[in-house]
């Protein structure tokens, strides 16, 4: 409850976020990412997807699905999926829905009535995921203040050719990691307080790691809507821009937001 002992001391630790009932919520679940998909880039979606005219909003344990029509937005039945589902993202007729525990595929050759194609265990944790063409990136994030148990911190590299056969094909070891994009074959990938990772990927299935930058906050990264040579991350407490010279990878801040 918002007036209980535990919500106050959060609260005097920092931010405390409720619904509209006045529960506290979890930090964990609370959106951070927002969805850039952008000619060549694409980043990370939370809890909305949108596919054509219809809507995708994933639940603890629920896939809602509407539907967008002349005369407003209809509802399909919701669809049961894997308790502590945090992210849903759509790629190529498929939808991803990352849980604590797995990721599922699901074909949208019915778009009203996703049907569960595959899914890939692993250790309990935090779940962004996203997807392009053969391959999907998943990063697992074990932060106990923010209510991900377990161990695990690492970008995850998915076989996806075969939506029925999906399966994990390598896993490289990270620090914090949260949101990504992808941008010019790179996939920067947001550490929270250890900064920012970028990969080449030129190579989908291979991300080589060459940039890191510590001296940066970035949670969730995502492109300008039309400048493909400018990166969005959110930080603590706003939004920041940044000019990409790709020459050497190297960020040049042109701009910010606070929130109050």
């Amino acid at each position: 409850d918002a007036n209980s002992p535990e919500a106050l001391e959060i609260q005097n630790q920092g931010q405390l976020h409720v619904d509209y009932n006045g529960k506290m919520i979890p930090l964990s679940t609370v959106p951070s990412m927002f969805a850039g998909n952008n000619g060549k880039s694409k980043g990370t979606i939370n809890r909305i997807a949108l596919y054509y005219n219809h809507i995708y909003v994933v639940g603890n344990d629920k896939l809602h699905i509407f539907q967008t029509n002349e005369s407003g937005i209809s509802k399909s039945n919701p669809i049961k999926v894997d308790e502590g589902s945090e992210t849903v993202y759509v790629d190529r007729n498929r939808l991803y829905v990352g849980s604590e525990s797995m990721v599922r595929i699901y074909s949208l050759n019915n778009r009203s009535n996703p049907r569960l194609s595959s899914k890939v265990e692993h250790a309990t944790s935090c779940d962004p995921v996203l997807a392009e063409g053969n391959i999907a990136y998943s990063t697992l994030r074990s932060v106990t203040n923010e209510g991900c148990t377990g161990t695990e911190n690492v970008l995850m590299v998915l076989d996806v050719e075969q939506a029925n056969r999906a399966k994990m094909i390598r896993s490289l070891d990270m620090r914090s990691p949260y949101g990504m994009a992808l941008i010019n074959n790179h996939l920067f990938v947001g550490e929270g307080l250890n900064g920012l990772t970028i990969f080449d990927v030129g190579t989908r299935e291979k991300p080589k790691e060459v940039e890191q930058r510590e001296d940066l906050v970035a949670y969730d990264v995502m492109a300008h809507p039309t400048d493909p040579n400018i990166i969005i991350m959110t930080h603590r407490n706003g939004l920041k821009e940044y000019y990409i010279n790709w020459g050497d990878r190297s960020l040049v801040e042109v701009g910010s937001l606070q929130y109050r």
